[in-house]
């Protein structure tokens, strides 16, 4: 609080302190000018004005407006995790030597990038070959470490394809913390 009769503040950097007859004087280097450096209450945010919306990322400036606005905690929800399984026997890593007939993956490079802009973690599971017993352990796999797992692939029905039993998981709701 500014005392009463004073209307401006001193930035401590533009001031020197020095000692005189036992006394403290403080010597001002810069002109003041009235109003200076003063803030009236309720000028960072007017009463009931939205401060954070449901839903937006804290950083540290939406952080910093929590505090100023007396909050010391918030709820907040976990980023889900999404496991991305590509599958079938023609599609090949980006990187590798392809063959005729074979198909670079690049689905899981789009989904693993829509992922990270709607803002949840990916987590890519790699290929899974035309095996039912090895695309169920890497749906396992994904369900045990993910909240979500998908799958790309099975665009035709081929001598390859398989109709998978599903795997179900009881949905539950975003954790907090």
């Amino acid at each position: 609080m500014v005392p009463r009769g004073a209307d401006a503040v001193m930035m401590i950097e533009h001031t020197e302190a020095r000692q005189s007859e036992g006394k403290t004087l403080i010597e001002i280097r810069r002109a003041a000018t009235s109003g200076q450096f003063i803030a009236f209450a309720g000028s960072d945010l007017a009463r009931g004005e939205t401060v954070l919306r449901a839903g937006q990322h804290l950083t540290s400036r939406e952080i910093g407006m929590l505090a100023a606005v007396g909050r010391a905690s918030v709820e907040v929800y976990r980023k889900p995790r999404v496991a991305i399984i590509s599958t079938g026997d023609e599609i090949v890593a980006p990187g590798e030597p392809i063959l005729p007939g074979a198909v670079y993956d690049s689905n899981a490079a789009i989904l693993a990038a829509a992922v990270e802009e709607a803002g949840g973690p990916p987590r890519l599971f790699g290929i899974g070959p035309d095996d039912e017993v090895r695309l169920l352990r890497l749906i396992d796999e994904g369900l045990a470490s993910c909240h979500v797992v998908i799958m790309s692939g099975g665009t035709s029905k081929g001598a390859g394809g398989h109709r998978l039993p599903q795997r179900r998981r009881a949905l539950r709701a975003p954790q907090r913390g």
